[in-house]
């Protein structure tokens, strides 16, 4: 997945894109420099990953960016993931591959 550019590389370092994902007290912002589809898709598959996770949690931390510069809604999420449930494009299926062979459910 490292060969897929969804973040700003010159922008977020390793460091920054971790301490968003675990650390409370980080005041970083995430933005994706991809379409909405592919954010949700790549925070839904990252979701599985943590217990508390969820929708409304990453609208209340605003840590996460659309492409536009808008903090991710929870209806934004919502009405992606139903969007793409059954979408298929490169992207979306190389997410979801690498979340797949690398993090069984």
């Amino acid at each position: 997945m490292d060969d897929f550019s969804y973040i700003d590389a010159d922008k977020y370092s390793f460091d920054d894109f971790f301490s968003i994902f675990n650390y409370k007290d980080v005041k970083l912002v995430l933005q994706f420099d991809t379409s909405t589809e592919v954010m949700v898709c790549l925070l839904s598959e990252i979701s599985y990953l943590y217990t508390d996770f969820t929708r409304k949690k990453i609208h209340e931390s605003a840590r996460f960016i659309t492409k536009s510069g808008k903090v991710l809604s929870v209806s934004n999420y919502e009405n992606t993931i139903k969007r793409i449930e059954s979408k298929r494009n490169s992207d979306l299926n190389n997410i979801r591959k690498f979340f797949s062979e690398n993090f069984p459910k």
